[in-house]
């Protein structure tokens, strides 16, 4: 993505999963081995090498971002040194360099690596508080594990971004309004609250598409929409965009 004149962001693309959440349709693999990241790793590192000499000389060209999505990045810590390395000289001085992660791989070790190597912004992937919606989504970590994750950043004092989805199956207004209210105990410097989408070809779509399944109707999706904008404008948080708030001076790249 380009902000302005030699000024870009750059995306990299994980896809590797240790199990794959049923609504998820996004390039993703749970069938891997190390051999497997390895090979995968090295064709990334190789490109980009190729693309840095070719395209990013330093003194010429900058990136203010860099944006590892998955998939699931957070499953890795040392594979990123020579992704690291080779962005190294063409960063500038206040870049934001994210990294994605869950909070059943996350800890203190992983994210002193990921600060070591020059990441400097977590996207946790919570979704949910609720131990109902986690099981729809199928999502393998606990609200414990959660907050956990969390305080271990703000230990650290690391700048991060949480990720909830609304409209699972069962959820009401009112557990959308807890999920809301811990949001506030906790103030992420960023959030981004997504709406459930039953995408073709994803395990949720086709079970809505049999009949076994039914998403939620227009008015509750337009319901937590509304009271997520008027609970986090009292919080002080500004609305970037349709999904994105953010604390100011915190805003995504």
């Amino acid at each position: 993505m380009k902000s302005k004149k030699n000024d870009f962001g750059l995306y990299i693309h994980i896809p590797f999963c240790s199990k794959i959440c049923h609504y998820c349709d996004f390039s993703k693999t749970s069938k891997w081995d190390s051999s497997l990241v390895k090979s995968y790793f090295h064709v990334i590192e190789k490109e980009l090498f190729l693309w840095r000499e070719k395209y990013l000389k330093p003194n010429q060209i900058s990136l203010s971002s860099v944006y590892l999505g998955g998939g699931t990045p957070g499953l890795f810590a040392q594979e990123y040194k020579k992704i690291a390395a080779y962005l190294e000289n063409i960063l500038q001085s206040d870049y934001e360099f994210t990294i994605e992660a869950n909070p059943e791989d996350f800890d203190e070790k992983k994210l002193l690596i990921w600060k070591g190597l020059g990441i400097n912004r977590v996207s946790l992937g919570i979704q949910t508080f609720n131990t109902n919606g986690l099981k729809f989504l199928t999502r393998a970590h606990t609200a414990k594990k959660s907050l956990e994750s969390i305080e271990i950043l703000q230990k650290h004092s690391f700048n991060y971004s949480t990720d909830f989805i609304y409209g699972w199956k069962g959820q009401s207004l009112e557990d959308w309004q807890r999920d809301l209210d811990t949001i506030a105990s906790i103030r992420p410097p960023h959030l981004s609250l997504y709406s459930l989408t039953y995408e073709p070809g994803t395990p949720i779509g086709r079970a809505q598409l049999r009949g076994k399944l039914e998403s939620k109707d227009d008015n509750f999706y337009t319901d937590c929409y509304e009271l997520s904008c008027g609970f986090l404008r009292q919080l002080n948080y500004v609305h970037e965009e349709v999904s994105n708030w953010s604390q100011k001076g915190k805003f995504a790249r």
